[in-house]
């Protein structure tokens, strides 16, 4: 890891909190900044550092400060802004929290900020660096390839307590939330070609229940469900010609041989899955290391993906 890394967490919730524990274990140097003291409260008796609560842009041009990387985990409906406003402060390598943007139109945007200050800003898909999908990974290397995959982004919904977000939020919950599995399902077999994208309502407005299929640019078939009135839970298949992986739960792995209906689990090792929130640990090292690898998506990759989750959001 370079000497001269320093990072600014933007946020200081939930994830601000599990980004810091893993800079902490990295022992890089790092500032947090939040908009109320009620989060920085929060902050510093857990982590035990204390927050700027202060102007964001003040904080970004001191000169005293002199950051390497931004981490932005704001809230999903500001993350775009606030991307644009890293990005204008001439701090080029940033790291946002999936999906950048609710809209496509404002992830555009943040696109194209990156393109023209030339910033290095990538997206936080953390489950591609679940010790469990790279294990998967690895099988499917040693198989000879992906054949197909099934995936299911069932949400449970009555469990989720949309007052805590905007109606826009709500509506586009897939992209909000369920995009974790959909981005990993398709790192793993490439971006949709040729495909039928369906979906409907169990009860109005919004849409709950998404069916569909395809071929992605790899040659490699999909399909995939999911009924956010209905028991199910995420979940990523993937077929060789000698194996049929299934991550589900997503932290886990279990392998079924071709000519057998066993299933069973496959030994990984998930030591820094358990110690700190799944996948952050490496996605983070990879993002701070001098050239990021191709498992970290970029804001380019992140265009072309929004094109079709909305296509899987609003079906036909």
């Amino acid at each position: 890891m370079p000497d001269n890394i320093k990072v600014l967490i933007v946020g200081a919730g939930y994830m601000g909190r599990e980004y810091a524990k893993v800079l902490k274990a990295l022992n890089i140097s790092f500032d947090v900044f939040t908009r109320t003291k009620k989060t920085a409260n929060i902050f510093e008796k857990e982590i035990g550092v204390k927050p700027i609560v202060d102007d964001l842009d003040g904080c970004l041009n001191n000169n005293s400060c002199n950051y390497s990387h931004v981490i932005n985990c704001v809230n999903v409906e500001s993350l775009a802004a606030i991307t644009k406003t890293i990005i204008e402060s001439n701090v080029l390598n940033i790291l946002v929290e999936k999906p950048v943007g609710i809209s496509y139109e404002s992830v555009k945007k943040v696109y194209e900020y990156a393109k023209k200050f030339n910033a290095n800003v990538f997206v936080g898909y953390n489950r591609r660096y679940y010790s469990s999908s790279i294990r998967a990974q690895e099988i499917v290397n040693d198989d000879g390839g992906l054949l197909s995959v099934n995936f299911e982004f069932t949400e449970w919904k009555n469990k989720i307590d949309f007052s805590k977000y905007s109606k826009d939020v709500e509506e586009k919950w897939l992209i909000a939330n369920s995009s974790h599995v959909i981005d990993l399902a398709f790192y793993f077999a490439g971006e949709p070609e040729k495909f039928h994208f369906y979906s409907g309502h169990n009860i109005e407005p919004s849409k709950d229940i998404f069916v569909g299929s395809g071929i992605t640019t790899n040659g490699v078939y999909f399909n995939y469900f999911a009924n956010w009135d209905a028991p199910g839970r995420w979940g990523v298949e993937l077929l060789t010609n000698k194996h049929r992986l299934y991550l589900r739960p997503m932290e886990k792995l279990f392998i079924q041989n071709i000519n057998s209906v066993d299933i069973t689990e496959v030994k990984i090792n998930d030591e820094l899955d358990l110690d700190y929130k799944p996948g952050i640990y490496n996605e983070v090292k990879d993002f701070l290391s001098p050239a990021p690898s191709n498992r970290l998506k970029t804001i380019d990759d992140q265009v072309t993906s929004l094109k079709y989750y909305f296509e899987i959001l609003n079906g036909k």
